[in-house]
């Protein structure tokens, strides 16, 4: 069975919707996480949760939280609020949890389309969501455990098991080239068809 992935977008301003014509005006900062949470959990309880652009999700919603704690969540990637948690890997995904009880996960799936624009309507961005999820499925993965990048698609799944501890990461570099390594990855185009040779420069 094929895992359901749902777009959301701001639209208007003041309001969220989801692709599944759900459009919510949030009153309150608890409403609006409330809603993230349970959105369609009834009826697709497995399903996937993006966005096109998570940076500007992620910034509207911070936007909403008191100061010490949009600081923490950019600076520490984690940050509390009442019954809330936030987790935030900028432009890869934002995990909402709300006590332990619930947890929402929002994905960018731009990262999935480097060259293709942001889509006009919430029905535009549907289908490239529709396009990601048929592509995985003819990967052999049509339930991904997770969005976050196109490399955990795979990880995530048994179609690599045995083959996961061969994939060299960026953890196998000596640590003294990791600050080099991330420069480098400013300089990729991050598609998710692209290979990296793996290599090192000499120390002199």
């Amino acid at each position: 069975m094929t895992t359901r992935i749902i777009a959301y977008a701001q639209s208007p301003p003041g309001t969220i919707a989801s692709s599944l014509r759900s459009v919510y005006t949030p009153h309150t900062l608890d409403d609006l996480l409330n809603w993230l949470l349970y959105s369609h959990t009834t009826t697709l309880p497995s399903c996937l949760k993006v966005v096109w652009d998570l940076s500007d999700f992620t910034h509207a919603l911070a936007d909403k939280l008191p100061d010490t704690v949009r600081d923490d969540l950019y600076t520490t990637r984690r940050a509390g609020w009442s019954n809330y948690r936030f987790f935030y890997i900028p432009d890869k995904m934002l995990s909402i949890n709300k006590r332990g009880a619930a947890e929402s996960v929002f994905y960018d799936l731009s990262q999935y389309f480097p060259d293709t624009p942001e889509p006009d309507t919430l029905d535009g961005l549907q289908v490239l969501a529709d396009q990601l999820s048929a592509s995985l499925a003819d990967l052999g993965i049509p339930s991904p455990a997770t969005l976050s990048s196109p490399v955990a698609c795979f990880k995530g799944h048994e179609l690599l098991s045995g083959l996961q501890d061969t994939v060299p990461t960026i953890f196998d570099a000596p640590a003294s080239l990791l600050d080099a390594y991330e420069i480098a990855l400013q300089c990729t185009p991050r598609e998710w068809i692209s290979n990296y040779q793996i290599g090192t420069w000499d120390d002199d």
